[in-house]
């Protein structure tokens, strides 16, 4: 008498949500369980991955916009986008306020003095320009050509310039807008011949404060940080190191975290405590950027225009734009987990009101991480976790079933894959799912998709899906979700966990 075959029986795997991001600086085969290979339209958060939101036309200059730049004094909030020959007011209309000029890559720095807030923007190549809130003007300053200035930034509520193609600095007196100009000279210090790019405030404490440094950066990777407030007054004004970091990558390439100075590098973001503290050769293991050390050493040899960093608070996230990229790089502001954002691309960016705003080589001005929509096109995000053996290399794994759990209010489509065997591997995008604030219950399961409707509402209710039919098989496996979003609406999805049905096969000898 025959005996019925057994089948083998399956083992249900729950993994979290990979919220670290993206980690290349691990052994493949040896990476953390909350890691990714790849994620894509996603935001790590600390309980889940939330799907992005979209982008939406904000202005339109016709000629690729250079250089965007904010001011605020009270009431009052302004935007602004440079082209290479033109600055337009973008606020509300896109009104030319300054014409005539031969460069569009401004540096731009807000000031308030005793008689109001001004901003005044420089760019080495026509002459600096200043606005007291209501009128653009020529910057009234003597001892220098204007023209020659490339950067500015604000230390101690003094006015900084550097004079480009030199190793020369040149300030204001504390709280001016206008007059002579003093200068400086760090050619004594740096030992890498170039030139000056960028400086910058280091504010220890997060703050304005008598523990500020100014940093003054090369373009050969060479940092010179002085304390005092008066550089004409030698008994406060002192030098208090030089450092060696990678090569900067633009002069608008620093954002402040917290107490540290972050600039971007050839060699990935560098905090300048870190560099402080490392010698040259380790600083790359101390990079806010090590866990896609791979990914940005590629975006640094294909790209050919400065890089931008910007701190967008409201979102908790670190904005890295590469101007030629078909990506954005974004960060996790508490956890350092990294992203790709393919919508969100541009050739610079800044925050107006607490708002993202992107510009880009076509003169259209874009808001970010708002609506389900890419302008008018939809999107889908998609993750691939690491790979895991699940503790047991030589046993064949064959994954059936895949199901996700998510914080969501809204309808959407979830797509489940397995990858295996450190082949990263997407199958063709689910169909686009449009938000529906009709009151709706479960959806049903079609190969591989599930359907959700939930009530809209409340963003914090859990729903575990359906399960799906997947087919792999290998030694290492890797879930893969795919969610699409086309919706006016951003969609309001955070995925969770994902479980998988597993079934024991052979052993290799």
């Amino acid at each position: 008498m025959k005996r019925p075959i057994k089948r083998a029986q399956a083992q249900r795997i729950s993994l979290p949500a990979p919220i670290q991001g993206i980690v290349e600086s691990q052994p493949a085969a040896a990476k953390g369980p909350l890691t990714a290979e790849w994620m894509e339209n996603f935001l790590p958060t600390q309980r889940g991955l939330q799907v992005r939101g979209g982008t939406q036309e904000f202005a339109d200059v016709t000629d690729p916009v250079k250089t965007l730049f904010t001011f605020k004094s009270g009431t009052l909030n302004k935007i602004y986008a440079a082209t290479a020959d033109t600055v337009y007011d973008i606020t509300t209309t896109e009104t030319s306020v300054v014409s005539s000029l031969t460069s569009g890559d401004w540096s731009a720095q807000q000031i308030g003095v005793s008689g109001g807030d001004y901003l005044v923007i420089v760019n080495g190549e026509d002459e600096g320009r200043i606005y007291d809130g209501t009128s653009w003007s020529s910057l009234s300053v003597t001892g220098v050509t204007t023209s020659d200035l490339s950067d500015v930034w604000l230390y101690r509520n003094r006015l900084f310039f550097i004079e480009k193609d030199s190793l020369k600095v040149w300030y204001l007196s504390a709280g001016s807008i206008a007059g002579t100009a003093s200068d400086t000279t760090l050619a004594g210090i740096f030992r890498r011949g170039g030139s000056l790019l960028m400086g910058s405030t280091w504010s220890l404490d997060s703050g304005d404060g008598i523990d500020d440094k100014c940093v003054f950066i090369s373009t050969q990777g060479e940092v010179a940080v002085y304390s005092g407030s008066d550089p004409s007054d030698a008994t406060t004004w002192a030098l208090e190191g030089r450092y060696d970091i990678g090569k900067p990558i633009g002069k608008r390439a620093t954002m402040q975290a917290g107490g540290d100075l972050l600039v971007a590098t050839v060699d990935g973001i560098v905090p300048i405590s870190q560099a402080i503290q490392k010698d040259p050769a380790a600083l790359s293991l101390a990079a806010v950027s090590r866990p896609i050390k791979a990914t940005w050493s590629d975006e640094v040899r294909q790209s050919d225009e400065d890089v931008e960093l910007h701190k967008w608070t409201k979102e908790n996230l670190m904005l890295t734009v590469f101007p030629s990229s078909s990506r954005m790089l974004t960060a996790n502001l508490q956890t350092g987990a990294w992203a790709f954002q393919t919508g969100w691309v541009g050739t610079c960016a800044t925050i107006f009101q607490d708002e993202a705003y992107v510009g880009r080589e076509d003169g259209k001005v874009i808001q970010i991480n708002v609506g389900g929509f890419d302008l008018e096109d939809s999107f889908t995000a998609r993750v691939c976790y690491s790979f895991s053996d699940l503790g047991d290399p030589t046993q064949y794994k064959a994954a059936t079933m895949a199901r996700g759990a998510f914080y969501a209010d809204a309808d959407f489509l979830a797509k489940y894959e397995v990858s295996v065997d450190y082949n990263v591997s997407f199958a063709a995008a689910p169909n686009i799912s449009a938000v529906n604030t009709s009151d709706l219950i479960w959806g049903t399961g079609v190969w591989g998709t599930n359907t959700w409707a939930r009530n809209v509402g409340d963003p914090r209710r859990g729903v575990v899906g359906l399960w799906s039919s997947v087919a792999a098989t290998g030694y290492a496996i890797a879930p893969v979700v795919q969610i699409s979003s086309g919706s006016s609406i951003k969609l309001p999805v955070e995925l969770v966990a994902v479980d998988v049905l597993l079934e024991a096969g052979g052993r290799a000898s």
